[in-house]
């Protein structure tokens, strides 16, 4: 019985194949026909039977057209509900793409999300490609990662391309609140999986110190042996770190605290860091409006917290109107474009009311 659908299976993948070559031009086909016949290789055939050639064929084209646009460090992200007359291929779900360089933890990290905001995940393709891209990054070749590199080929990168489908969410903002978290989650795993080296090392370093600390009465020792121990069992792969950060020890009203060091964060807590609300304000040399850049954490950003900081703004500037224009990115920040226009008298000094400014949100 799995044999006969495996069988059909590769018959119906042939089919796809055909139904592609007569939908593309010759040149075009032959550099998207090996992604079509790998894109569903690793998929068991109860997940491919079930879907018509036209829709097997559209799903794979729209992850190809979402890729070629993809420039290594920027992940793509599109979550959206397919539609026929709209799209050119249908689903009863909510799908996701994913352009991403390769690196571990990326569907575990991104079903952990989709777990997290409470949606069934159906279906699940994550093949690998080595993608060979031109200088303006137009793809010229694509192979299976798993296949052997060509002779004199020094340019081609590894990119995971995943495609999700989960439970059809058709309001908008939960559609947006899936990107953002999945994009989140990509940023996160990027942060550890780069900054991993220089964890392994501060651990390491950790280790060294601790061997050289022969403080304290026995009992002390002991702690510092096994604080040894420890982080040797760590680092000798038992631990994935996802972040790092110094802190110093202060005493406040006779209570000891940790306080986190500026700029020691590493990982995720690198991350957090950099995920701080900035204003950036530029005044008309007319003194018609003053322009106004926001950055917020994404997943701080809500439309009550935009129309606050209008309001702050406005009553700041002593503005006659306020208008707002999103600037969407793939960020974990946030960015809003806000123009406040100035009454007759004209504006307030910019300057005196700045460091306030920088606080409210």
């Amino acid at each position: 019985m799995n044999s006969q659908a495996e069988d059909k299976k590769q018959q119906l993948l042939a089919s796809m194949q055909e139904f592609a070559r007569s939908r593309l031009q010759q040149n075009d086909f032959s550099i998207v026909q090996p992604f079509l016949a790998h894109y569903y290789a690793q998929v068991g055939a109860d997940g491919v039977l079930g879907t018509n050639v036209e829709d097997l064929y559209g799903a794979a084209l729209a992850h190809w057209q979402l890729a070629r646009g993809f420039v290594s460090g920027a992940p793509r992200v599109h979550v959206y509900n397919p539609e026929l007359e709209e799209h050119g291929w249908k689903s009863a779900h909510t799908v996701i793409e994913i352009v991403n360089d390769d690196m571990p933890f990326l569907v575990d990290s991104v079903t952990m999300e989709i777990n997290r905001l409470g949606l069934t995940l159906h279906s699940a393709i994550h093949p690998v490609f080595r993608v060979w891209r031109d200088g303006q990054g137009r793809i010229e070749k694509v192979q299976p990662a798993s296949d052997n590199l060509p002779d004199g080929s020094t340019h081609a990168t590894l990119e995971s391309w995943m495609h999700f489908e989960v439970d059809r969410c058709s309001e908008p903002e939960k559609l947006e609140a899936l990107r953002t978290g999945i994009a989140k989650a990509l940023s996160d795993v990027r942060a550890a999986v780069t900054d991993w080296p220089a964890m392994l090392d501060a651990a390491r370093r950790s280790i060294k110190e601790l061997a050289d600390d022969h403080q304290g009465d026995a009992a002390r020792q002991a702690e510092v042996t096994e604080a040894r121990a420890f982080l040797e069992w760590l680092t000798a792969g038992h631990f994935i770190f996802l972040g790092y950060r110094d802190f110093d020890l202060i005493t406040k009203d006779g209570d000891n605290f940790l306080q986190g060091k500026a700029d020691t964060g590493l990982g995720i807590l690198r991350l957090e860091e950099r995920q701080r609300t900035r204003l950036f304000v530029r005044r008309d040399v007319l003194d018609r409006y003053v322009s106004c850049i926001i950055f917020v954490p994404r997943e701080k950003y809500t439309t009550e917290l935009r129309v606050q900081i209008q309001k702050l703004l406005l009553k700041s500037f002593n503005g006659s109107s306020v208008e707002f224009t999103p600037l969407p990115s793939e960020s974990v920040l946030a960015r809003l474009y806000i123009t406040v226009h100035a009454r007759p008298e004209g504006l307030p000094n910019v300057n005196k009311w700045w460091p306030k400014a920088a606080t409210w949100v």
